[in-house]
């Protein structure tokens, strides 16, 4: 990196370089040590601010072997269905990454499913309630992941996480970084 970049968007270049380099190595196209090297320095500068900055914080940690626990996201409270569905999904990962065992995770997405039906309307504009319905399409299919994962079925995880992932990248969703942090950190 240039020496003129100021720091925070330097860690923000090189946390976008780890994130690309660990989800390579887990599709088996770059060196996992390599991606771990990486990611570890971008991990002892990484300074979260929010949800999605503890998740990050929490895939990093899985993807180099470090405890998750002091990075672990706190639960969703009341928050808008779209968020509280990403919260609730980030959540059941890391309790799954945490503790492969766990059956809180796949609890957490069936609880999450049980809510659905009575949460999927969407208010605001035409162009608010498309962009909030992929992000929710995106969503869901993110959470069948988790919930595939927790139950012990890793190939059919990544088959819906690469559905999420191809929505959210499509479509520029909001949750897409921690979709791929966390697919790379649960299979590399």
């Amino acid at each position: 990196m240039p020496d003129n970049i100021p720091k925070d968007l330097n860690i923000l270049f090189l946390e976008s370089d780890a994130m690309r380099a660990a989800y390579h190595a887990a599709e088996g196209q770059g060196d996992p040590e390599a991606a771990r090297a990486l990611v570890q320095q971008v991990f002892v500068s990484w300074r979260p601010i929010d949800f999605e900055g503890r998740l990050t914080l929490c895939a990093m940690a899985r993807v180099i072997g470090e405890d998750l626990s002091p990075f672990f996201p706190q639960g969703p409270v009341d928050k808008p269905w779209e968020r509280r569905c990403f919260e609730t999904i980030g959540r059941a990962w890391a309790t799954w990454a945490r503790d492969p065992s766990d059956p809180q995770a796949a609890a957490m997405i069936a609880q999450l499913r049980a809510e659905q039906t009575s949460r999927e309307s969407v208010e605001g504009s035409e162009a608010q309630r498309r962009a909030s319905g992929v992000h929710l399409m995106a969503l869901y299919f993110w959470a069948a992941a988790v919930e595939k994962l927790a139950q012990g079925d890793p190939a059919e995880a990544k088959r819906f996480w690469k559905r999420a992932i191809d929505v959210g990248s499509s479509h520029g969703t909001p949750s897409h970084p921690a979709v791929q942090w966390t697919y790379a950190a649960s299979f590399l």
